[in-house]
């Protein structure tokens, strides 16, 4: 069975108060949770803010299938997620998903 891991590299807006990017965290991975596909979920700033290339944030979180990175991409949680981020990091979202699990006779 496939393993997808979908990553999210955010980068707030110059000057976002600390308190607004606290609460966007933490809304952030309370609405991930409330989402059933999504699995193994991690959020946090970066360890080494000077070498994250501006990156303030950064998610990762696994799917057991295609199918199930397709509904949690559909879902209202996710849209609703997009209206918190989009506004306070400009769109400045980088989205990387992979297969992770693949034979090593496909590589």
């Amino acid at each position: 069975m496939p393993l997808i891991q979908h990553i999210a590299l955010l980068k707030f807006i110059p000057g976002t108060p600390i308190d607004v990017k606290h609460q966007a965290y933490r809304r952030t991975v309370a609405l991930l949770k409330g989402i059933p596909q999504v699995k193994n979920l991690k959020a946090g700033p970066p360890l080494y803010p000077s070498e994250s290339r501006g990156y303030d944030f950064a998610l990762t979180m696994e799917f057991d299938s295609k199918t199930s990175f397709r509904i949690y991409a559909r879902h209202p949680r996710h849209s609703e997620l997009a209206k918190i981020l989009i506004p306070i990091t400009e769109g400045k979202i980088r989205l990387i998903s992979y297969q992770i699990d693949l034979p090593s006779s496909k590589l």
